[in-house]
């Protein structure tokens, strides 16, 4: 490939994770992660 085609484009680069973390809050916000029980 040349630099004038390589130069059109970005890397990214993502990840998709299928766990069940045993955090007391969620990963991307300050609510609690124990939702059960919990009204809606």
């Amino acid at each position: 490939m040349n630099e004038e085609l390589l130069g059109k484009y970005k890397l990214v680069v993502g990840m998709e994770v299928h766990i069940q973390p045993k955090t007391e809050q969620k990963m991307f916000c300050g609510c609690d992660a124990n939702i059960w029980g919990a009204e809606p």
